[in-house]
């Protein structure tokens, strides 16, 4: 859960009017408690990331009023949405239903009033700068759904941690450098101890890492009195402190916040709660083996798990499904997989089952839609030039009498064989041996080298898509929409 100053009180004000976590004090305004009924949401937001409380409504028709109402003399934030205009969520947003919604830079998630019964007291205990203790009732409670995010989460092992890495190294230590300038240290006596960013750090860096993305052109390593430091040697290993470089002018604050953003800031951090957690309570080797398929593109962790599975006795492969299903919720693939989506460069494979909503704690998975690979098929070798795409066999090569015994095996009366010409013969030959093939009949098993994939095209693929979000979304409203909340709260969608 958390705790948030809502709209219409004294306590919010313009982004520009918080300048110190000072001014993020719960100790006046109106508080707002939400609790996430996620389980693991992919991004953990930071104290003072501007969360927002929106509500969504799409008008039933063009002359629609509805919208203005639920503004509550202005205090509210609405987007009022026209009939033709696309949904703020991954589902449908039904026209003259209102949704709110909890917007950050982070993600969106829609929200639902939870209705604080007369004999159930919500407080907050907060502890204030110097040690006092005050407490507050929460007067609104609310639900929040399932997170569809902004920002991509890090994905470990690869290149783009890595230059966040160094970018966050490099902009703690213009930190340090801008603290010791407001105490009035002396430039030629500015340091920087490796040691002091590692603890900023949480000790996510190690110091050997640290040392090695330090840019030169910031800092100097430092080296212990008496030893000298030879001309091509810019670059000490066992050194602790750096000093400031003569040559450096220091970054404004703008550039400052565009080498770390907070975004990036919280998705590092998301990063590694989940790292830590998929790690925990495994052994050396797991880990190991754990690591590796972090590190991995989606293609290549289903390529490997595909090889498990082929040597693996089937009594044994659900423990494997399982490991799969966690490395594909983890918060880099989530949030990788859902932009692509929105983006238009995939398709969403989206379980709308009960069972996978208990099994996991999430409403949506989002994991991209894979052509079905059966694990006990052997892989097919490359196709030959001049055969049929899809196919082992020529259909070309077939004559006419082999294809009327063919389809005579299929059931199709020799009158009506009769009448087809060579061609037509061979393309009904392709669709019944795919029929067959997809449902497994074992009368004509010996016809599926003549069988096509069946591939679904990309509007029909997106279709279930949507079909699939539509029904999980009113899953997910019918288990927290509260109407007597709803109806206290002035509408607005729970």
């Amino acid at each position: 859960g958390a705790a948030a100053v809502t709209a219409g009180d004294p306590a919010e004000a313009v982004a520009s009017a918080m300048k110190d976590l000072s001014d993020l004090s719960a100790t006046n305004g109106q508080l707002m408690l939400v609790s996430y009924a996620e389980k693991d949401p992919p991004l953990i937001a930071k104290v003072g990331m501007g969360a927002k409380r929106v509500t969504y409504y799409r008008r039933k028709t063009q002359g629609d009023t509805t919208g203005r109402a639920l503004t509550h003399g202005g205090t509210r934030h609405v987007v009022d949405l026209r009939p033709e205009a696309s949904s703020p969520f991954i589902s449908e947003l039904p026209p003259g239903q209102p949704q709110q919604a909890l917007e950050t830079t982070l993600f969106r998630a829609p929200i639902f009033q939870r209705r604080i019964k007369s004999d159930e007291g919500l407080y907050i205990l907060i502890r204030g700068p110097h040690g006092e203790l005050s407490l507050r009732e929460v007067t609104e409670h609310f639900v929040v759904g399932q997170e569809e995010p902004h920002v991509e989460v890090f994905q470990p092992n690869t290149d783009r941690l890595r230059d966040f890495e160094e970018r966050a190294v490099n902009a703690a230590c213009i930190f340090s450098l801008l603290k010791q300038r407001a105490d009035r240290v002396p430039e030629s006596e500015m340091r920087v101890k490796v040691s002091d960013i590692e603890k900023m750090f949480h000790r996510a860096i190690q110091g050997k890492d640290i040392k090695r993305r330090i840019r030169q052109k910031i800092l100097l390593p430092v080296r212990p009195p008496g030893s000298r430091r030879r001309a091509d040697d810019l670059y000490d290993d066992d050194a602790d402190e750096f000093e400031l470089n003569p040559t450096y002018r220091f970054e404004d604050d703008l550039m400052l916040h565009r080498m770390c953003p907070p975004e990036d800031v919280c998705a590092f951090d998301s990063m590694r709660a989940a790292r830590s957690k998929l790690e925990r309570g495994r052994t050396a080797d797991e880990v190991n083996r754990i690591r590796k398929l972090m590190g991995t593109s989606a293609t290549q962790m289903l390529n490997a798990f595909q090889m498990i599975y082929r040597s693996t006795p089937i009594a044994q492969r659900n423990r494997f499904r399982d490991l799969e299903l966690m490395l594909q919720l983890q918060p880099w693939a989530q949030t990788t997989e859902f932009l692509a989506a929105v983006g238009g460069r995939a398709v969403l494979h989206l379980d709308a089952s009960r069972k996978m909503r208990e099994k996991t704690g999430k409403f949506y998975h989002y994991v991209r839609r894979q052509p079905p690979k059966d694990p006990d098929m052997p892989t097919t070798a490359k196709v030959k030039p001049g055969t049929v795409t899809g196919t082992d066999a020529d259909l070309r090569k077939l004559t006419m009498p082999q294809t009327e015994r063919i389809l005579t095996g299929f059931g199709v009366p020799l009158a009506d064989i009769k009448k087809l010409h060579r061609w037509k013969r061979i393309g009904l030959i392709r669709e019944l041996s795919g029929a067959a093939t997809a449902d497994k009949n074992a009368a004509h098993e010996g016809l599926s080298r003549f069988a096509r994939s069946l591939r679904v095209g990309i509007a029909q693929q997106m279709q279930e898509q949507n079909d699939a979000a539509n029904k999980i979304y009113k899953a997910m409203r019918k288990q927290f929409y509260d109407k007597k909340a709803a109806r206290g709260g002035g509408g607005g969608g729970g």
